[in-house]
Formats: C-alpha cells, structure tokens, sequence
C-alpha cells in the first residue's frame, strides 16, 4: 500500500503518469479503483529505462521530485514514507478506498459492535509474529505495558471507549485481555482487509508497529496513538529511519511509550 500511494503521490507532486506493477500485492482484490496497475509496462522498454531508489526503507527520499521531466523512471522500493503523498492527501485517500465487498463486510461488523456498545470505538492492531524472530535487527514487538498505557491516554481524552483488537497474534492478545471488559479482540477468521476495513471504520486508532497498523490509522478518521520505542538504538534497522521515526510516522499522531 506505500507503495501504490507514493507512487501515485510522486506523480502528482512532479506531474507524471504513474504506472503501478504488480506482482503479488493482491491490490486489484482490494482496491476500487486500480488503473493505474498495468503489468504490460513491465516488458515494455521504458520500464527498465532509468532505475531510481530510496537508500533506506523509512526515510524519505528528495531524489525521486528531481528527476529528468523527459525521461520515463522505475523507483523503489519500499517507499514508506507520508511525505511522498500527504500533499495529495485528498486523492490518495480516494485511491485507497476499498472494494464495496470489503467495506460491507467489515461494516457489519462496526454495526454490530455499535449496537452493543454504546460508547467510542477504538481500534488496536498488536504486530507481533515475524517481528519475534528478527529481534536481533532491532525489530520490536510493542509489550502489555505500552498499549494499557495507550487504552488509558484514549479512555482518559474520550471518556468510555470500547478497545476493539485485531492481531496477528489472537491467542496473546486472548490471553493479556481476557478479564478486561473493555477490551473486544477480533476472531483470525475475516481477511486482512476486512480486519483493516473494520479498524479504519471505527472511531480512533492505537497502532504498535508495522505497515498493516500504520495504514489502518491512516485510513482512520480519528486519533491514532503508536508506539514511541517501535525500533532498538544502534542496530541495522534503525539505519532505515530519521530520529524519532518522523518520515514515517504521521506529525499529527501521538507517540507513546
């Protein structure tokens, strides 16, 4: 999705015709609106004509609003960064709307919760499993400690808020709330954009770390809360960011520890 958005947000800002090559994204199942994918370029010559890329994932890069005007590009790769679209806010939220399927689906789900809680709704997306087995480059799974201090900042800015979680880890986060009653945590049976639908259609966002959490708070209207400590000091991947994360995370989202 950083992908698809910054492209599209590149080619605004320098009056370009973006082209997106898909391989196994699975966008053309999500998205509305998909144009601009078209695999054909790919073996076309101006595909290959100038490569461009980001030296790191999760800073952004100048270079890609410096290029030649008449000459076609290929850029990458990770592309994660807000500053590359947020000018064009407006039409990459229109670009990334979701299917009328997937939006359905999770709007039933909103509805159900609405009815039966009567309070604010606030989504949770707890990151964990492959982050576990890459700790050592400096990926970090957020703890119990920070999202009940997250829970606590909402609950104590809106007054009663109902936490609904949606993880890759269901059985951890069963196991940490299961004798909370403010605390709804979302069966591993919907898909992924379901589950991401859902959190976007709720009232604010508590992210811990990951792209899937930092789209689905982008997608929010509301206020979105994430982990300060998202990377260790000193290893290889927090190279790949400025301090404090601010190319990748939103300036207006609130961090916490």
């Amino acid at each position: 999705m950083f992908q698809y958005a910054s492209l599209l947000g590149i080619a605004l800002k320098t009056n370009r015709i973006p082209v997106f090559l898909e391989t196994s994204s699975g966008l053309r199942d999500v998205l509305r609106n998909t144009s601009i994918i078209d695999n054909s370029v790919r073996y076309s010559s101006h595909c290959n004509e100038n490569f461009v890329r980001e030296r790191v994932c999760c800073k952004s890069f100048p270079g890609f609003f410096q290029l030649d005007p008449n000459k076609n590009y290929r850029i990458g790769r990770y592309l994660q960064s807000w500053r590359y679209f947020f000018e064009h806010e407006a039409e990459i939220r229109q670009a990334m709307k979701f299917k009328d399927s997937v939006v359905s689906q999770a709007q039933q789900v909103v509805d159900s919760l609405r009815q039966k809680y009567n309070r604010t709704l606030t989504g949770v997306h707890v990151r964990r499993g492959d982050y576990l087995y890459v700790e050592h480059q400096g990926y970090k799974t957020a703890p119990l400690t920070y999202l009940l201090h997250a829970m606590d900042y909402v609950t104590k800015r809106f007054g009663d808020v109902t936490f609904v979680v949606s993880s890759d880890d269901v059985r951890w986060c069963q196991e940490q709330f299961a004798n909370t009653s403010d605390v709804i945590v979302l069966s591993a049976n919907s898909t992924p954009a379901v589950d991401m639908m859902t959190l976007a259609s709720l009232d604010h966002m508590i992210m811990t770390v990951g792209t899937y959490g930092w789209w689905a708070s982008f997608l929010n209207p509301g206020v979105t809360v994430y982990y300060r400590d998202f990377v260790d000091p000193g290893t290889p991947l927090s190279e790949s960011f400025n301090p404090n994360g601010t190319d990748f995370y939103c300036p207006v989202w609130i961090s916490l520890s």
